[in-house]
């Protein structure tokens, strides 16, 4: 027996009849599908870009205290005057230069990101090299001076060294900080992951 003469099949009935069954489009049940997948996919995903975020945000702070305070010493070296840098809790950097009558104004004010937070939280030792007690600690001050020679000094005229601690709120076990040295007015970042300085 021939099945397909005694049953022709018209090949234009088959075209049309798969066309009919894609001009349908996607059923209630099947939009759902999609998005419970979607809801799933991005419910556990959530926990590792949130944590990756935090991670640049405290990154970040740390990049713009540094920058800042290098940018300050250069200025200070180039244009042959004083910088003055005020770090205030939580996240606030005031930077004033010195001007041709020899008063302090102000150059540029800077914010550390939402969650961040000049501070070395509990359990995390201070940096070994400069000694400090304070979360921002600059002999004892919360700012310092950049000479025209790039030396850091105190508003005394006395070179100081010091050191600000940058924190995320989310991530405590987490650090980051910026170092001073006085006499060459250098600047050095650290990390604390892992149980040390790096």
């Amino acid at each position: 027996m021939n099945f397909k003469r005694m049953f022709p099949v018209n090949s234009s009935a088959r075209v049309s009849a798969v066309f009919y069954r894609s001009d349908k489009g996607v059923t209630f049940v099947e939009l759902l599908l999609v998005v419970a997948l979607a809801a799933v996919v991005a419910a556990a995903a959530y926990p590792v870009i949130s944590s990756t975020m935090e991670y640049y945000e405290t990154e970040s702070a740390m990049q713009l205290v540094l920058s800042s305070i290098r940018e300050s010493r250069q200025e200070a070296v180039d244009g042959r005057r004083a910088f003055k840098l005020v770090f205030s809790a939580p996240g606030s950097i005031v930077i004033r230069r010195q001007n041709d009558n020899f008063r302090f104004v102000l150059d540029r004010q800077l914010s550390l990101p939402e969650n961040v937070v000049f501070e070395r939280p509990s359990g995390i030792p201070s940096i070994s090299i400069i000694s400090n007690r304070k979360d921002i600690d600059f002999g004892g001050r919360k700012n310092f001076r950049f000479l025209a020679d790039g030396s850091a000094v105190n508003n005394k005229g006395q070179i100081i060294s010091g050191v600000v601690y940058i924190s995320h709120s989310a991530r405590p076990d987490e650090c980051r900080a910026v170092s001073v040295f006085g006499g060459t007015g250098l600047t050095r970042a650290w990390t604390y992951e892992g149980g040390q300085w790096e």
